[in-house]
């Protein structure tokens, strides 16, 4: 759980000391990186890496509760 955390921190360009507002800004900074209006020949990707960024969002936002 340790390494996949970490992945995730390494994913959104953020601390493991990030606050909730700065995972907040970074997930919305990768996500117009890899929006699909900015990459529209490259749909298969761009839904993988957007999904991945969704999860590691939203696993990040939820580190308190574990």
């Amino acid at each position: 759980i340790i390494k996949e955390r970490t992945a995730y921190y390494d994913i959104l360009k953020v601390t493991p000391h990030a606050t909730q507002a700065q995972i907040k800004t970074a997930y919305y900074k990768q996500s117009f990186i890899y929006h699909p209006d900015k990459n529209p020949g490259n749909m298969e990707v761009v839904v993988h890496y957007l999904t991945y960024l969704c999860c590691c969002s939203s696993v990040l936002a939820h580190r308190s509760a574990v």
